[in-house]
């Protein structure tokens, strides 16, 4: 997909809408680039959604996540200072592929859990405690680190 520049930055309050396709994150972008008083600005939304494993209880569900997308676009920088915060477009017809899947990986959620109430595995036994209590004894939390080593007893 490429977005026809030239008109937008020569041309104060003037709006160009976008829509993407980005079929490697799973996710639909949408939004505008606009001049507003001589700053190009790209605003818009990324929706993902695909079906994923819960990161608690490994259950598959329908994972739903809209991220923002917002940046300013320069034709050139003129402090170095500054361009972590600006777009540097090079070319009039530009393709925002790239920006929006940066954009989609580092705004999705570090966990994706299938409910906030997930309970996950037993540490013990592995049975999904959303499905119901497992009947294993839970150990002790620290009870693996003396595993390796003998009772008290057995030193002297």
């Amino acid at each position: 997909m490429k977005i026809e520049l030239e008109s937008v930055f020569n041309t104060p309050g003037m709006t160009v809408s976008f829509a993407a396709e980005l079929p490697e994150d799973h996710a639909r972008a949408s939004g505008i680039v606009r001049n507003h008083a001589g700053i190009v600005e790209m605003e818009g939304t990324a929706t993902v959604s695909q079906r994923i494993p819960c990161d608690r209880c490994a259950e598959d569900f329908d994972f739903t996540c809209t991220i923002p997308i917002s940046h300013t676009l320069v034709r050139e920088i003129a402090d170095e200072e500054d361009d972590a915060e600006l777009t540097l477009i090079s070319d009039w017809s530009w393709d925002p592929s790239e920006l929006l899947h940066e954009d989609v990986v580092l705004g999705l959620p570090p966990v994706a859990l299938c409910s906030a109430d997930c309970k996950g595995l037993c540490p013990s036994c592995g049975c999904n405690r959303n499905m119901g209590e497992c009947t294993c004894v839970p150990e002790s939390q620290l009870a693996f680190l003396l595993r390796d080593f003998p009772p008290p007893e057995e030193l002297v």
